[in-house]
């Protein structure tokens, strides 16, 4: 797990950075979906801005399932 500065742009203050969360994690399938709501709601009220919020996939499958936040809710969308 790393919590890391990251680049969003210029503003009339000058650079702008954010902190981005990046972990690998490995949850068996039912222990995630046990956590999921929990880990999903500490997180939406620290994303800076409306969308992209992260992703995941289960561990043998190549869709990912993104993680959207719209107005501090979280919404999931498969790809």
């Amino acid at each position: 797990m790393a919590l890391r500065r990251q680049y969003r742009g210029h503003n009339l203050q000058g650079e702008h950075f954010t902190w981005g969360l990046h972990a690998r994690l490995y949850w068996l399938d039912d222990e995630w979906a046990e956590i999921y709501g929990q880990v999903v709601m500490l997180l939406a009220p620290h994303v800076e801005e409306n969308g992209y919020a992260g992703h995941f996939r289960e561990q043998l499958d190549h869709r990912l399932t993104t993680l959207l936040i719209v107005d501090g809710e979280p919404q999931l969308s498969e790809k």
